[in-house]
């Protein structure tokens, strides 16, 4: 929801964090590939349990 205003005060540049959100949504999106001689560890992804 958005309201108008008669303010003159200029709207913030949200570049910076725009730009960061969609780098996160991007890492969503596409995650990284894991090498294939990486080996795999729970502990990595911080499952309960792997420790």
């Amino acid at each position: 929801m958005a309201e108008s205003t008669n303010s003159e005060v200029e709207p913030p540049d949200n570049t910076d964090a725009v730009a960061e959100i969609r780098e996160r949504i991007d890492a969503i999106l596409r995650p990284a590939e894991m090498a294939t001689d990486e080996p795999w560890d729970q502990a990595d992804y911080g499952t309960p349990g792997a420790i």
